[in-house]
Parts: C-alpha cells; structure tokens; sequence
C-alpha cells in the first residue's frame, strides 16, 4: 500500500484539492494523510465530501500536554531530555501550542536561560527572570532581534520574494552587493537556527521559512516603500528571465506588481493568470484572479476597449458557471452585456439568438480588426454562457 501525507493543506488550490479527491476515489491501495488547520464546513466541498465518506478517520489535535512539550523540546533541541522546570514553564507560557513552544525554547537557548551541554540542557538563570514574550509573533521578533544584522537583513530581503525563496532571486534583489557572495552562508547559518531550513540543494537552492508566521513577521518588519521596491526590483527580475514563459509566472507576476503599486502591470499578469485558470478547469483561482484584475482595473484608472472589459465579466461568469454558481454566472454576464450597451434577451429569443451568432462566429471569426465586429463576437459569447445557465 501507498500512503501519501500532504502537509500545511489550507493552501492547497482548487485544483490540487480535485487531484486528491480523485486519487483517494479511483486509486486502489492508497491511504492519504491530510494535516491541516480547522477549515471543515468552511466552503471547501471536496474536503467536505471526503469528511463523510466512510473509511475517513478525522483527529482533531488539540493542545500539546506538559510531557508532549516537554519531548518536542527534547527533539527540537536535539538533547535527550529538558529539564522539568523548562516545560512547565514552556507549557505554562505557550498553552501548549507546538510552534509557539518551539520558538520559546529556540527563544531559551538564544537568551543564554538554557544551554546544551552534549545532550544534556542545562539552566543557566532563573527562569523566573526571563521576560516571556506574550504573543509567538513577539518570540519570533525577538529571536531576529537577536541576530547579527547581515542575518535580519538576508531575512527580511527574502520575505518578500514568498515563503519559499530561491537563492539566485535573493542574491539578485539584496541591496548590499558585498554580502551577495556571503549569501549560502548566511542561509546554512540560518537554517542551523531553525529560520529557514534547505528546501532545494544547490545547484537551484531554495529555503523556507520554517513556519508561515516566521515570514509574515520578517516581512511586516519591512518598511512601506522598500516593500515597494523590492517587489518592483524582483518582478522586472523575473520578467527579464523568463521572457518566452512569462504566462507561466502569470500568478506571480501578478503579486508582486500589485505589491509593487502598479495596479496597469498587476492587471495585465491577473488577466493572464485568470486564463490560465480558465483552461485548466481552476475555476475557484480563476475567480479569484478576475475579480483582483477589474480591482486592478478600477484603481488603475486605464480605459480598456469595451469588449475587452465585457470580456472580463463573461470569462468570471464562466468561471461561476464552472462552479455551479448558476446565479452568479447570470449576474456576471448580464455585467458584460451591459458595458457592451446590449439588451438582456429573454428565455423566448436567448435560443434564437445563440444559434444565430453560432453562425456569425463561424463565417466572420477570422475577422477581428473591426470595432464593432469585436463587440459583436463578445456579445454571441456571452448568448453562448447564458444559454448554459439557462439550459
């Protein structure tokens, strides 16, 4: 037998989520193990369904007991056992919350409150007089505090690139050219400390951040405007180096520019991304990305060709269509129709109508050049939606 275990599932897509569906219905021989944070009854129907089905054993983990902190200490800290006073107080302070516990123990060492000698752990002050910090965010804060300042900045630099982060974008957006040699360095120093442990070996090395809190902390420690410039820096980077495959990097691309504040750059890589989206059937990620393309749109204050802008909602009430949504799909549509200045047609025409521009379509598809033949070709596709939403 197969068992296949998938971890941090909270930000699988759509289309991944169908993927396991399909491997757990149609694959003898295999067992799945899915860990993630509470999101049943949250919308996502797959993971609903493989709630109900019968051979679905779900384990709620709650919060970790005295002696559960106390060996995922031992294990963290790679020492046989911590001494009783340290997990009590670990315990106490994080109420048993495994990462939280992780950190305050990283925190421990990095303070001089603990100390390993061998695999033994050794208290070197009262722990009564150590400040725990209230909050795993304020741990994380002050462990990068703690760090020598190449480190914090190498930290910060590649939260921006994603929790994921490859060596060579790094090196390419650091602003201090001198440290950019030192970088492998920094990064195997890093992952010594339990920050951001290998990914990928050399020679395409990659890091993650150990933990999504990790970088959202590194990264909210970053100013407004180099946030702005590092994303700029590294969205031109990535354009540079993929210039025959940029739809390939269409979602990215996309991230960074909306972070970088050009929503005109932003809406061009959404649209992409939504097309994308659209042809492989992700109809939830092709939804998400329409809506931040006519965002984009609307903050950028660009004039789009009407039928492009039609297009926009056509494309997220197929998308809507795809999901079931068929309400949804209708009110869209109707938006697309709409910026065109056409009528809405009734149930009696809507047949009449989709046949007729079947074979408009078909005699004047290869003619595009035409202002007004662009609206009419948007016009017969949207009949052609509608006439699935109400057939």
């Amino acid at each position: 037998p197969l068992v296949i275990v998938l971890d941090d599932c909270q930000w699988i897509d759509a289309t991944s989520w169908s993927m396991i569906a399909e491997i757990c219905e149609k694959v003898d021989a295999v067992s799945a193990i899915l860990a993630f944070r509470p999101m049943l009854d949250q919308g996502n129907s797959v993971l609903d369904l493989l709630a109900k089905k019968p051979a679905t054993q779900i384990i709620q983990l709650g919060e970790l007991s005295q002696d559960e902190v106390a060996s995922l200490l031992s294990q963290s800290l790679g020492i046989e056992e911590v001494p009783r006073a340290v997990a009590v107080a670990v315990h106490e302070h994080s109420e048993g919350n495994a990462f939280y516990s992780q950190e305050l123990g990283y925190s421990l060492l990095d303070a001089g409150v603990i100390k390993i000698e061998g695999n033994k752990c050794v208290v070197t002050e009262e722990l009564d007089h150590f400040e725990f910090p209230a909050t795993v965010e304020k741990v994380v804060d002050g462990r990068v505090d703690a760090l020598i300042p190449e480190y914090q900045l190498t930290l910060r630099i590649a939260s921006v690139i994603g929790r994921i982060f490859e060596l060579q974008s790094l090196s390419h957006i650091h602003p201090i050219e001198a440290d950019r040699g030192k970088l492998p360095d920094y990064l195997s120093s890093l992952a010594d400390l339990n920050f951001t442990p290998l990914h990928n070996p050399p020679p395409d090395q990659s890091n993650i951040f150990k933990h999504a809190i990790i970088h959202e902390v590194l990264y909210s420690q970053l100013l407004s405007s180099q946030r702005v410039s590092l994303h700029q820096l590294l969205a031109k980077w990535i354009e540079r180096q993929h210039t025959a495959h940029l739809e390939r990097y269409s979602a990215t691309l996309a991230h960074h520019w909306k972070s970088a504040e050009n929503p005109y750059k932003a809406m061009h890589y959404f649209r992409l991304a939504s097309e994308n989206a659209l042809k492989e059937g992700a109809y939830a990620e092709a939804v998400h990305f329409l809506i931040e393309t006519l965002a984009c749109l609307a903050k950028s204050e660009q004039i789009i060709p009407l039928h492009q802008h039609s297009r926009l909602y056509r494309m997220l009430g197929e998308a809507h269509l795809g999901l079931g949504e068929f309400t949804l799909a209708k009110d869209e549509l109707k938006k697309g129709l709409s910026i065109l200045g056409r009528p809405w047609p009734n149930r009696v025409t809507l047949a009449t109508l989709r046949e007729t521009f079947k074979q408009f379509r078909f005699r004047y598809g290869l003619i595009r050049a035409v202002a007004d033949l662009e609206l009419d070709l948007e016009e017969s596709e949207i009949v052609e939606y509608l006439g699935h939403v109400f057939y």
